[in-house]
């Protein structure tokens, strides 16, 4: 037994929501630098002078680890807090982190309920216009 503490030392969270578990599991290293920084730390923000590249790849980060928790509402909430600052890479990790899930049935919702869902509707908006600028030659997006 673990005898109730995990890793970096600190109490382990019984039950309680997917958040604290999800901070739990990240107490080392993160820890030491003031939090996990992963989507489900509500004061989440990426680390000051980072290079675009980091940034990007950063927020991917954050939309990947929401969708490991299997929670739709996690994922929407997650992209729609970044979705002003994502690239074409990070609009298309979205898009196909949310199909994953409903298709995989890991998630309660349809794809017709999921057609219906604004923060749906958003991103693929927001995928959609991305693709008429590479198409016409307008994104000036090098990343």
């Amino acid at each position: 037994s673990d005898n109730g503490k995990g890793k970096g030392g600190g109490k382990r969270a019984r039950g309680g929501s997917i958040a604290s578990q999800h901070c739990w599991q990240h107490r080392g290293e993160y820890a030491k630098r003031g939090g996990c920084g992963h989507a489900f730390n509500t004061h989440s923000s990426p680390p000051p002078q980072m290079s675009n590249l980091r940034y990007h790849k950063w927020i991917n980060r954050q939309v990947t680890d929401a969708a490991n928790t299997g929670n739709l509402d996690v994922v929407l909430d997650t992209i729609t807090r970044h979705i002003q600052s994502m690239n074409s890479i990070n609009l298309v990790t979205a898009l196909h982190r949310v199909t994953k899930l409903v298709a995989s049935g890991a998630s309660a919702v349809t794809v017709s309920e999921l057609l219906r869902i604004e923060q749906f509707n958003d991103l693929w908006q927001k995928v959609s216009s991305q693709i008429e600028l590479h198409l016409t030659g307008e994104s000036a997006e090098i990343e």
